[in-house]
């Protein structure tokens, strides 16, 4: 047995909920015994992953980060904590501690919240979004070659954007910051441009739907591929996916991603399939990024003459795949979980 404090983290809060699901589960169904959690006040405290002071000053020899929303880009708010201590982090994110510039010690549980998160948002009757269509449909000609909602500016997005805004055909739809620098695509999306761009401003506070959730199937289905940006692109040796790849998956539509080195590959050790097989997916394993960046605009602009309709079969059953991969997630989840025992047993035996 293990106490452990979650009041002061409600993310951390739910992990070890469904931890005790899992463990009931296997308990149920295979006999196996689990460790008990408790979750008791004066147990190993969880922090936000920003909370330094109370990081740094507890009494606790042991912490638990709460980095459910974070991934390998904390790294600068890793490395301000107690040098004197030993830290369990929970992250959406996973990546390669041993090239990770972190100076402390710790274990890492990865548990990607985005993607169990969106999976319950869009497949849960009991959600709102659970009724949105989702349906992408291989049909062809299509108007446009992709669809790119680029999402907040940053500058590592800036690279492409830039490139594409040069493109004297601009025969695609290209949202950055809520505007429109391709097609005017106002009429295809319940989003409207706005000054502030927040993706996670509500449109409807009933459901607490927010911008990020939406899913614009109209404008999906006007487009040949899904051009990705990814919230990390420059974070090398890291795999930190979110609610846009899983959006996209969801709906089976083609796709190109902008992310960190080896992201495709670390979709495929997920189980999801992809496309290189079809096209050029190299770009995937160039470790600059705006090398990678280059080598996916050009990417898009080969994939203007792909034969579309000679290989619907194929594309069809690539989304067919991977919507059936999402029945499977719970073997990558029976990983993750076993992880964090065998953490919580050293503990335990320590």
């Amino acid at each position: 047995m293990i106490d452990i404090d979650v009041s002061r983290s409600s993310i951390i809060d739910e992990f070890l909920n469904r931890y005790q699901i899992w463990s009931d589960n296997k308990q149920f169904y295979h006999g196996y015994s689990s460790i008990k959690v408790d979750k008791k006040i004066n147990g190993i405290p969880c922090y936000q992953f920003a909370d330094f002071d109370n990081i740094n000053n507890c009494d606790s020899d042991i912490v638990i980060i709460d980095a459910l929303l974070e991934g390998l880009h904390s790294a600068v708010a890793f490395n301000r904590y107690n040098k004197s201590k030993h830290y369990i982090i929970v992250s959406s994110g996973t990546w390669n501690k041993d090239l990770a510039n972190l100076d402390i010690s710790y274990d890492l549980i990865w548990y990607p919240f985005a993607l169990f998160e969106t999976v319950d948002t869009y497949l849960s009757p009991g959600r709102f979004c659970f009724y949105i269509d989702k349906n992408y449909t291989f049909e062809y000609p299509k108007p446009l070659i992709f669809l790119c909602t680029a999402g907040s500016k940053r500058a590592a997005r800036d690279h492409l954007v830039n490139q594409l805004d040069s493109w004297s055909d601009k025969n695609f739809i290209l949202k950055y910051e809520g505007k429109d620098l391709g097609v005017d695509s106002s009429l295809l999306d319940i989003i409207k441009v706005s000054d502030k761009f927040d993706p996670y401003t509500p449109i409807l506070s009933k459901y607490y739907h927010n911008i990020s959730q939406t899913l614009p199937i109209i404008m999906y289905n006007q487009c040949y591929f899904n051009l990705v940006v990814e919230t990390d692109i420059t974070v090398d040796h890291s795999f930190l996916p979110s609610e846009k790849i899983i959006k996209t998956l969801i709906t089976g539509m083609p796709f190109v991603v902008v992310a960190t080195q080896d992201f495709i590959k670390n979709l495929h050790t997920l189980g999801f399939k992809t496309y290189q097989e079809l096209w050029d997916e190299s770009y995937d394993s160039e470790p600059n990024y705006q090398k990678r960046i280059d080598k996916v605009v050009d990417l898009c602009n080969n994939l203007k003459n792909f034969d579309w309709s000679a290989n619907q079969e194929k594309l069809q059953s690539i989304a067919d795949h991977n919507a059936k991969n999402f029945l499977n997630l719970n073997h990558f989840a029976d990983k993750m979980f076993l992880e964090f025992e065998s953490v919580l047993k050293r503990i335990i035996n320590d």
